[in-house]
C-alpha cells in the first residue's frame, strides 16, 4: 500500500498551540519484519532528521516499484516539544526546560510487567513468544497515563516501536565519525552486520541499562526485562531483531551527500534483513569490531577553561598521548594556565566535546579500545 502520513498530536499545554508528531509509514501494517527509525529525540541534533528525509525519498521509488516487504515507520522529528526550544537565538533540545530531564532518558521500564501479564504462557515457538510478548507490551502501554506532556511524548514514540524488529535511534555527537551502541547482541552478527554496512568506526554492546532508560533499551532490552522477571527461561523469548542508537558523526556534518550515502547504507540494510526487496549488493567490510560497553574510556576536564584539542577525531593515541589542553586565559603565569589531558589507554579517538569552553569533571573525549577495561566494568551507558 502507498505511503501514508500521519500527525499524532500531542496535548495542548499552551492555550492557542499546539504540536503534533509526524509519523511516515510504508508497507502493509503488521507486516513482517517491521523496521522503525526516529530521528532529533534530542531536538537540537539535526543528521537523523536529514537522513531520514533521503531514506524516505528511496522508499518512495522502492514502494512504486512495489519492493516493500515488511512495515517501515519513520519519525523524522520526533521531539516537537524540544524543536520549540529557542533562548534569544540558541536552540536547546537535549533537555526540557520544564523539568530538566533529558529527552532520551527515563523511558518507561516495562519488561516486569510484560512477565507478570504472560505468566507460563510461553511455549517452545519462538515466533509465538515473540508475538506473546509485543502483545502484551502493547496492552500495559496502553493502560499507561501520562500527565505531562513529555510523559506523553515518551508513551507516544514507545507505541510506535514496541512492535519493531528492528529499531533505530539516530542521534549525533559533539565531534566524532558515525558510531553505534546496540542494547543487545542478539547473536547470529548481526550487530557486526549492520555495522559493516553503516561504516561504524566504533561500535559498543550495552549491559543493561534500567539506571538511565534510554528510548532504544527500553525497546531493545524489552527481551532483557521479561528473562530477568521470569527467571530461568527453558523456552525461547530472544530479542528477534536489533535495536540501537546510531550516532551520525558530529552535529554539524548535516550535508546532503553524507545523509544520502547513510540513507542509501540504510535501505541496503533492510534490503538484507528482507523488509525491502532488492540486491543490497556486497557486505562493506567491517571497520572496528563490536565491543562491550566497557571497551569506551572516557577523559574529563581537569579544570574548568577552553579545550584545545592536539590531535583530530579518528587519531589512533597511545596510553599516554597528549590528547588536548585546557586553558585557562585568565592565569598570568601562562605556562600554569595550560592543563594537557593525556589517553588512559591505546585506542581511537572516537568522540570530542562540541563545545570548547568546559567546566571541571565534564567529559570531553572518548576512546574506543580493543579489550574491556578494568576500571570500566560495572559501566552501562557512554555517557555515565
Amino acid at each position: 500500500m502507498p505511503r501514508s502520513v500521519e500527525r499524532i498530536a500531542l496535548p495542548v499545554v499552551t492555550p492557542g498551540t499546539s504540536r503534533t508528531v509526524p509519523v511516515f509509514r510504508y508497507g502493509d501494517p503488521g507486516a513482517r519484519p517491521k523496521i522503525y527509525l526516529q530521528g532529533a529525540l534530542h531536538a537540537n541534533e539535526m543528521p537523523g532528521p536529514l537522513v531520514l528525509h533521503h531514506l524516505g525519498r528511496l522508499l518512495d521509488e522502492a514502494d512504486a516499484e512495489g519492493l516493500i516487504r515488511g512495515e517501515i515507520i519513520l519519525v523524522p522529528l520526533a521531539n516537537p516539544i524540544g524543536l520549540a526550544q529557542d533562548l534569544s537565538g540558541m536552540h536547546y533540545g537535549r533537555f526540557d526546560q520544564a523539568t530538566r530531564e533529558n529527552y532520551n532518558r527515563g523511558f518507561p521500564w516495562i519488561g516486569a510487567e510484560v512477565a507478570k501479564r504472560i505468566g507460563s504462557q510461553l511455549t517452545d515457538d519462538a515466533a509465538g513468544n515473540a508475538a506473546l510478548i509485543r502483545g502484551a507490551a502493547a496492552e500495559v502501554l496502553a493502560e499507561k497515563t501520562a500527565h505531562s506532556e513529555f510523559d506523553h511524548l515518551r508513551l507516544l514514540l514507545m507505541k510506535l516501536a514496541i512492535d519493531a524488529d528492528y529499531c533505530f535511534d539516530l542521534h549525533c555527537a559533539g565531534e566524532s565519525p558515525l558510531y553505534i551502541y546496540c542494547d543487545d547482541d542478539p547473536g547470529e552478527g548481526r550487530v557486526a552486520e549492520f555495522a559493516a554496512q553503516l561504516g561504524s568506526a566504533a561500535t559498543f554492546i550495552h549491559a543493561y541499562m534500567e539506571d538511565g532508560r534510554p528510548f532504544s533499551a527500553a525497546i531493545g532490552q524489552l527481551w532483557l526485562q521479561v528473562a530477568r522477571a521470569l527467571g530461568d527461561i527453558s523456552k525461547p523469548a530472544n530479542a528477534p531483531g536489533l535495536c540501537a542508537t546510531v550516532e551520525l558523526r558530529g552535529a554539524r556534518d548535516v550535508d546532503d551527500a553524507v545523509s544520502a550515502a547513510d540513507a542509501r547504507n540504510l535501505l541496503r540494510y533492510m534490503m538484507r534483513r528482507g523488509i525491502v526487496a532488492g540486491d543490497p549488493g556486497p557486505l562493506p567490510e567491517l571497520l572496528a569490531k563490536p565491543m562491550p560497553i566497557t571497551a569506551c574510556d572516557h577523559g574529563y576536564a581537569p579544570r574548568t577553561g577552553i579545550i584545545a584539542y592536539s590531535v583530530p577525531v579518528g587519531a589512533r593515541l597511545r596510553k599516554g598521548d597528549e590528547v588536548c589542553s585546557v586553558v585557562d586565559p585568565a592565569i598570568a603565569d601562562f605556562s600554569a594556565a595550560r592543563t594537557p589531558v593525556l589517553a588512559g589507554c591505546d585506542g581511537l579517538l572516537f568522540d570530542r566535546a562540541g563545545d570548547r569552553l568546559v567546566r571541571a569533571g565534564e567529559q570531553i573525549f572518548r576512546i574506543a579500545t580493543d579489550a574491556p577495561l578494568p576500571h570500566r566494568l560495572g559501566k552501562t551507558a557512554l555517557d555515565d
